[in-house]
């Protein structure tokens, strides 16, 4: 078994915005190995902000679409592999074009 790492990030999604950010990039010299991906929207989102995760150009959770909801959490068990230099991005937006919407990440993953 390998080194075991959580990764949490808090999207604040201004009015109208949409955004790439970068979660974890892997700077190690192994692959790491994303086990389970956990998103929460609080209540109050009303299923206004969207959420995608990437790794390059390739859309890796959900397999395609995207999560939303409001008072929802997404636990969701997935097998993606993060080669070395590579990173897990999160692609969101948010449709509500007067109110910021916030949503809460945990990646969790073990080197291998």
């Amino acid at each position: 078994m390998g080194k075991k790492v959580t990764y949490p990030y808090h999207v604040v999604a201004s009015a109208g915005e949409s955004k790439e950010v970068t979660i974890v990039t892997n700077t190690e010299a192994r692959p790491l190995k994303i086990t389970r991906i956990v998103t929460v929207f609080p209540l109050g989102d009303y299923g206004e902000l969207y959420i995608s995760y990437w790794v390059g150009v390739k859309q890796v959770h959900p397999e395609s679409g995207e999560l939303n909801g409001d008072n929802v959490i997404w636990d969701d068990d997935v097998d993606i592999t993060i080669p070395s230099g590579s990173s897990l991005k999160l692609k969101y937006r948010n449709t509500n074009d007067t109110e910021t919407r916030e949503a809460f990440i945990h990646v969790i993953g073990e080197y291998e």
